[in-house]
């Protein structure tokens, strides 16, 4: 078998910040950023061993907007976009290691559905899909505005984004599996008593 190198945390700052581990992605440096449920991101420069912790502070709106992390990725600009729970969606700033939100506000539909994020997702046509426990958006990086797209009951949450080797988009709900076929802009139901093979 393969043994694993186990990393927890610990009473210093050089470490983890918790052990309840929920994301991670590794970055153009191949340092990783590691979410935790609870006690924030944590970036650890694998070249130096050491880590550092990103928090929220209420006192300040460039932090980090929650401590739950669900979903972290980088994107094809090599962009790291960190997803919350209650706390919307995160870019982080590298020049000056700090976070621009993007949440939902009651009265605006071009802003993110829910605040709940469950899933962050870039697909080869570099449309970026957010999933949340109220539905899928899909988000324009360039002006921070959202597409709220309609699939199921319209509310139902998303637990998976992927896109297979035909440039299909699925995406996995509390409701059902759905397909957004290349080139269609329509989402297909795929129900567990649907008798119509998979395609």
């Amino acid at each position: 078998y393969t043994p694993f190198k186990k990393y927890s945390n610990s009473n210093s700052n050089n470490g983890l910040s918790s052990n309840v581990i929920s994301s991670i992605t590794e970055d153009l440096n191949r340092n990783l950023w590691i979410g935790t449920e609870g006690e924030g991101l944590n970036y650890f420069d694998r070249k130096n061993n050491i880590y550092t912790h990103y928090k929220y502070n209420p006192n300040n709106k460039k932090s980090l907007s929650s401590n739950l992390v669900k979903a972290i990725i980088r994107d094809k600009k090599n962009r790291i976009w960190i997803g919350t729970h209650l706390g919307g969606l995160n870019l982080f700033n590298a020049e000056n290691k700090t976070f621009t939100r993007f949440t939902n506000k009651k009265d605006d539909s071009s802003t993110i559905i829910s605040d709940e994020i469950t899933s962050i997702f870039e697909d080869s046509k570099s449309r970026f899909w957010v999933g949340t426990n109220g539905g899928l958006n899909t988000f324009n990086t360039e002006t921070g505005k959202f597409i709220r797209n309609v699939i199921g009951d319209g509310n139902d949450a998303v637990q998976y984004i992927y896109e297979d080797t035909k440039q299909h988009i699925w995406v996995a709900t509390s409701g059902g599996l759905y397909q957004l076929k290349n080139g269609s802009d329509v989402f297909i139901a795929r129900k567990a008593d649907d008798a119509e093979r998979l395609p």
